[in-house]
């Protein structure tokens, strides 16, 4: 039986805001998206580990270390932390 050989090769992802009408870069702002790595993925990847800490170890604690002073949303996110994991991030 002969074997298949694939190669695949990806230049990653990006977006095309001109696909949508009435969708820009400003969007990502409003709703973190974090395909790719940075800022949002920063963001995201706390709200997500909290989720699985309430659902599995409710007793945990998330701390977040960042040398930035703030960041994008940084009041809306902190509200949400707030009011979905009290006490469990910091």
């Amino acid at each position: 039986m002969a074997q298949l050989s694939l190669n695949i090769v990806s230049p990653g992802i990006d977006f095309r805001y001109d696909s949508i009408e009435s969708y820009d870069a400003n969007v990502t702002e409003t709703i973190p998206h974090a395909w790719k790595a940075g800022e949002q993925t920063l963001t995201l990847r706390a709200s997500q580990i909290a989720q699985y800490l309430k659902q599995h170890k409710p007793s945990s604690k998330v701390i977040i270390l960042d040398p930035k002073t703030s960041f994008a949303k940084q009041g809306l996110f902190i509200q949400a932390w707030r009011d979905l994991y009290s006490n469990m991030i910091e």
